[in-house]
């Protein structure tokens, strides 16, 4: 389905994989620099949660307009959902105008944004993403999005780390997660309002398959009992570079044993990788704010200022629901 704009020389329509050339020139033009074919693909092609995607054409059917995103499947309040993070944004330079002269970028998030957000189960009730300051202003006032939080990061020095005892739990590094994360995602899931599925499927694609990123994978177990699991690698964040990314994290609630044992293994990680600092997102709402605070942790804002931004399309959840009942990680966004 092809969908005109206001302006006669401008075509707004989804995104095809026959598209995918053009899309990354016009990300290169309007960037600097755009993913690899195998990058776009792996984001857009390749989720089970699936991906959306939103093009302006000029009259030459060249790409000067992207809205794109990825999909998430998540538990909503104990029932299926999609949400959808914005990974990018763009209008080409030469077609851009001012938010008092809508040009290529209003007509594509508009189109976006009507396509794609709406009541479950036939559409997407979250849109969201991590803007900057200088992007929030585009954020707000054409996806109208809302701030949910200004985000902050957890860290610390590893040796600063504080480790209490584990007694009785193992941690195993594993090449991939097995079947049986699906289990405990399953009970960690409960009482949580939010959350992203990480079942088998989702964190093979996220952790195991995105293209010239290679991650550390453990499992924590009490006897035969999967009782949390986390991932790491070596990066940057916030114009930081060479730390260690806490990028996923799921702990059975109430239990030190498990919490301890994995960052034992986090650090042991990042002192192989030659990195002296560990970096976690969690929502300070959620239980592991103080687990990891308490392990030595310490919140800060990042450099960027990065908000939290979303758009609900139901009238029923708020910003301030999002607030108190959404968890994340590093994993969630397009940061790790």
């Amino acid at each position: 389905m092809s969908v005109p704009a206001d302006l006669p020389t401008l075509l707004v329509r989804p995104y095809e994989p026959a598209d995918e050339a053009g899309v990354l020139a016009a990300m290169a033009r309007a960037h600097g620099r755009a993913p690899t074919p195998a990058e776009w693909r792996w984001e857009m092609q390749e989720n089970p949660s699936g991906a959306f995607a939103w093009l302006a054409l000029d009259e030459t059917a060249r790409v000067v307009g992207l809205v794109a995103a990825r999909g998430a499947r998540m538990l909503f309040e104990g029932e299926p959902v999609l949400f959808a993070l914005v990974v990018s944004s763009l209008a080409d330079p030469q077609r851009r105008r001012g938010l008092r002269n809508p040009g290529v970028h209003v007509r594509t998030l508009q189109a976006f944004a009507e396509a794609v957000g709406g009541p479950p189960p036939e559409r997407v009730p979250i849109v969201w993403g991590m803007p900057v300051p200088e992007a929030w202003r585009i954020a707000n006032k054409l996806l109208k999005l809302e701030a949910v939080r200004t985000q902050l990061v957890l860290s610390t020095p590893l040796a600063r780390l504080v480790l209490a005892g584990a007694p009785g739990v193992e941690v195993e590094e594993v090449p991939h997660f097995p079947d049986a994360v699906d289990g405990l995602f399953a009970r960690c899931a409960a009482g949580r309002g939010a959350l992203a599925v990480r079942d088998r499927a989702q964190l093979a694609w996220r952790f195991g398959a995105r293209p010239g990123v290679s991650y550390a994978q453990a499992l924590a177990r009490r006897g035969t009992e999967l009782v949390g699991a986390a991932v790491f690698r070596p990066g940057d964040l916030d114009g930081e570079r060479g730390v260690g990314l806490v990028c996923d994290w799921l702990v059975l609630r109430d239990d030190p044993g498990a919490t301890s044992a994995l960052l034992a293994w986090l650090a042991a990680r990042a002192r192989d990788a030659g990195v002296e600092t560990l970096h976690a997102f969690a929502p300070e709402t959620a239980p592991e704010w103080l687990a990891f605070q308490r392990s030595g942790f310490h919140a800060r804002r990042l450099r960027k200022n990065y908000f939290l931004a979303a758009r609900s399309f139901q009238k029923r959840t708020s910003m301030r629901w999002l607030y108190d009942n959404w968890y994340y990680t590093l994993g969630d966004t397009h940061m790790a």
